[in-house]
Order: structure tokens, then C-alpha cells, then sequence
């Protein structure tokens, strides 16, 4: 399966999955295809869903026509409990919310697709 079946068929099932090293044991972002600590190989690992929130910014325009309804939405980095930094968006919250800040996955319907967001913990 390619990168994005194997993390969308994973939040389908409710689970959030990330890259895992099978030789030193690190996790990496999607989208890796390299350990970037010892350039082993990579398979797919569920984790927990708890981090940190890093940085998050507001969407005001239309950049996908699945979220039109959504505008505005914010789209936030999240480092994981685990290591890796996700891109991710953030829902949830009746204020704005505060870098360092810890967040926790949640799992929205867009279209016919199940996706991992995040809001407070």
C-alpha cells in the first residue's frame, strides 16, 4: 500500500499511524520513506494521539472544495507524545488556541473519508 492508503485505511479503523523504524525503534512523519536517524526502514505503527500543539495558523479561502463548509479552519503542527510533527487540523476549540498547549487525535468525516484532527486534551 502506498503512503496514503496505508495512514487513511488506518483512520478509517479510528487509529492514528505513523512511520516506525524496525531497526532503531524512531518514529518519523508521513511522508518519510527513510529512518531519518539510521536510514533502516520504515513500517506503519499506530500511536496514541497525544502531543503538544507547535504552531497553528487560520484558513480563510477555499483551498479544497471537500472543506468549502468548514471556512474558516485552522491547520496546526503537532509534535507527537511519540517524536514526529504532524500537519493536522485543529478542532474543538471555543477560544483561540496556545502553542505548547497539549492536544489529542480525534478522527472527522470529510467527504467519504474518515481523518485523523486534534483538539484539547
Amino acid at each position: 500500500m502506498s503512503l496514503p492508503e496505508v495512514f487513511l485505511a488506518a483512520a478509517a479503523r479510528g487509529k492514528l499511524a505513523v512511520p516506525w523504524c524496525v531497526a532503531c525503534g524512531r518514529y518519523a512523519a508521513p511522508g518519510i520513506t527513510t529512518c531519518p536517524g539510521c536510514a533502516g526502514g520504515l513500517q506503519w505503527s499506530a500511536v496514541r494521539g497525544e502531543g503538544i500543539l507547535y504552531s497553528w495558523t487560520t484558513v480563510h479561502q477555499v483551498f479544497d472544495a471537500s472543506l468549502a463548509g468548514d471556512v474558516p479552519y485552522v491547520v496546526a503542527l503537532v509534535d507527537l507524545a511519540e517524536g514526529p510533527r504532524l500537519i493536522t487540523r485543529l478542532v474543538g476549540f471555543d477560544r483561540p488556541p496556545r502553542s505548547g498547549e497539549a492536544v489529542r487525535v480525534d478522527f472527522q468525516r470529510v467527504g467519504d473519508r474518515l481523518l485523523p484532527v486534534f483538539r484539547p486534551a
